[in-house]
Order: C-alpha cells, then structure tokens, then sequence
C-alpha cells in the first residue's frame, strides 16, 4: 500500500470512528498551571485530559516518601484557601515507589490502568473541593480527621467523580491490584476493602451510566 493510500484510509477510518478522534485530544494542553515529575507526566496529562474543569486549576503532583498510610493523597494548600476558590492550589502527594515482595517498584512501572485509577481517584477529591468554600474545606479536615463514617462518604464521592469521568474499570483495576498484593500490610488492604466502593457496585455504576447515555437523544 503506498503512503498516499494509507493517508486516505486513516482518513476514513477517522471519519467513521468517532471514538478514534476523541483519543487524539492534545494532552498538553492540560499541563498548564500543573508541576508533574517527567517520569510519570504522560500518564498524568493523559488522565488529567478526562478532566477538562480542572484544565487551568494550580496542581503540583509530587513524591513524597513522608506520607504514611497512603499511596497517594490529595488537599488543599493551606494559604491558597485564603484566595477565591478559583484561584486556589493542590497538591496530590504521592509514595515514589511501592514495596511488594521485598521489591520495589517505581511509581511509573505500575500498569497504566492501575495507576490511572489511583491518579483519577485523588483528582475526584480536588473536583470534589473546588466545590466547597474555604471554611467547609476547614471543617471537612477536621471530619476527616475524626470520622471513620465522614471518611468513608469522602473517598466514595472521590470515586464517583472518577467513574463519571470514564475511569470506572480503571479503579476496579487498582483495587484489585491492591487486594490480591498478599505482601502489603493487611491493615492497609482492609482499609482499602472497607472504605472504597466494591468491585461490583463500580460495575452497577458503569452499566448504569451507559445506560443513561444510550436513552440521550442523538
């Protein structure tokens, strides 16, 4: 086939697959406003691509072996909740690498899926600030901070913003992949097994959603 033939076919190839245009969204576009370490910058403006609100939002994704009890976790800047909400900052804390059978293993060697689930998690949580004033972000910490149940409803929504986005499999994949790691504390995959949204209630939401958009007027 000569080039000017395969030019032609992709095409028309792009012509009939609406879903092969919306996958060639330029995803540096979304890299304004963000600091994202090279080593995982693809992957990061690929998921944030699904996110157009947070395009032009201040989000600085950095590693950090500090955090305890997490793989990755999202808040607020503290002094950016003196400025209106839209011009505040976050920032998604992450562990550079996990440790599974006394091996470690890099952030950005995860399976993309995995690791897409976790990154759209965490942006659910920024979506789901950007809509609370500064004094509710406040009391929201302090909840956190004392409420198991006030918890449990806080990572809910944050995976429910993540499965409205279009990542449903991916965080059925991550949580997944964390349960079936026999190496990992217990505490820390209970914890994941008790306040995240099971396998099958991901799914019920999947089906749901595609239900809904199959019932929208064309």
């Amino acid at each position: 086939m000569n080039f000017r033939w395969y030019i032609t076919l992709l095409s028309l190839l792009l012509a009939l697959c609406p879903g092969m245009k919306a996958q060639s969204v330029d995803t540096s576009d979304y890299a304004k406003n963000k600091e994202i370490p090279e080593s995982i910058k693809g992957i990061v403006l690929e998921t944030l691509s699904q996110y157009p609100e947070l395009k032009d939002t201040r989000i600085r994704f950095v590693f950090d072996k500090r955090i305890y009890n997490v793989f990755m976790q999202a808040r607020p800047d503290f002094f950016s909740l003196l400025n209106d909400r839209r011009f505040r900052s976050y920032t998604i804390q992450m562990l550079p690498a996990m440790i599974l059978d006394d091996k470690k293993i890099p952030l950005q060697n995860l399976p993309p899926q995995v690791l897409k689930g976790w990154l759209s998690h965490e942006l659910g949580h920024i979506v789901d600030y950007s809509h609370r004033s500064s004094l509710n972000l406040i009391f929201f910490g302090l909840r956190y901070a004392l409420s198991p149940e006030f918890v449990k409803q806080a990572e809910r929504t944050a995976d429910l913003y993540a499965i409205e986005h279009g990542f449903g499999e991916c965080i059925i994949a991550t949580k997944e992949y964390i349960l079936k790691q026999s190496s990992l504390p217990e505490a820390y995959r209970q914890k994941i097994d008790s306040l995240y949204m099971s396998s099958e209630e991901v799914l019920k939401l999947i089906q749901q959603s595609e239900e809904k958009e199959k019932l929208k007027p064309d």
